[in-house]
């Protein structure tokens, strides 16, 4: 088993506590050709909020919205913290945070901007040398071309943030049209529409998205 520890204050807003401990858990070892491919490691996380109930989640969180991820824009990493190795070295890595440009359909709790692409960091991604993937245990990472409801927090710098399992969900429209009508008619999206609507509030201290839309 693999201990990471890193401390950080509220890094991901759903108030992830200092130590966060990732082991081993490799998902893929061969892609479809058969062929290796980079393997995944989960990173275990313990939040104050049950990130199994939306009206908690929802309640913690700054903005709830549903957008379709245009672009993945690259990987920053940040926070470099060692990893004990099963021979007994050291390895340090950084934390991977990917980017990406999405574009809102539908603003669920507080405004954003719809006229113009907006920019999130989502907590995981590919290590900085390539050689595996870390997420969050039950998270995925957002896909291109894909529409999700996304549960984001506003950093001190006006940017924003996602991350842990149930921030970003996948919206199953089956409509082929993939309007904004269609998608504000999925069970994900009215799901996440009566959690705002009786959300369960939290005393985390909030702060504003530079994306926040100007009344």
């Amino acid at each position: 088993m693999l201990k990471k520890r890193m401390k950080n204050k509220y890094i991901t807003g759903i108030c992830i506590l200092s130590t966060i401990i990732a082991i081993v858990c490799i998902l893929n070892y061969t892609n479809k050709n058969g062929k290796p491919s980079i393997p995944t490691y989960s990173i275990h996380g313990s939040f104050v909020v049950n990130i199994d109930d939306p009206k908690e989640v929802v309640g913690d969180a700054d903005y709830v919205f549903m957008g379709n991820v245009v672009e993945q824009t690259g990987t920053l990493y940040k926070n470099k913290v060692p990893i004990e190795q099963e021979n007994g070295d050291v390895l340090y890595i950084a934390n991977a945070y990917t980017n990406y440009t999405v574009s809102v359909i539908e603003n669920i709790k507080n405004e954003l901007v719809t006229s113009e692409n907006i920019s999130i960091s989502k907590i995981g991604g590919i290590r900085e040398d390539s050689s595996a993937y870390d997420i969050f245990e039950d998270d995925v990472l957002p896909e291109v071309g894909k529409t999700y409801i996304f549960i984001a927090y506003a950093q001190e710098d006006g940017s924003l943030l996602v991350a842990g399992p149930n921030s970003n969900i996948l919206c199953t429209n089956k409509n082929l049209m993939k309007t904004k009508s269609s998608f504000i008619k999925t069970s994900e999206y009215t799901t996440y529409k009566t959690a705002v609507d009786n959300q369960i509030t939290t005393d985390r201290k909030s702060e504003v998205s530079k994306y926040k839309k100007e009344q």
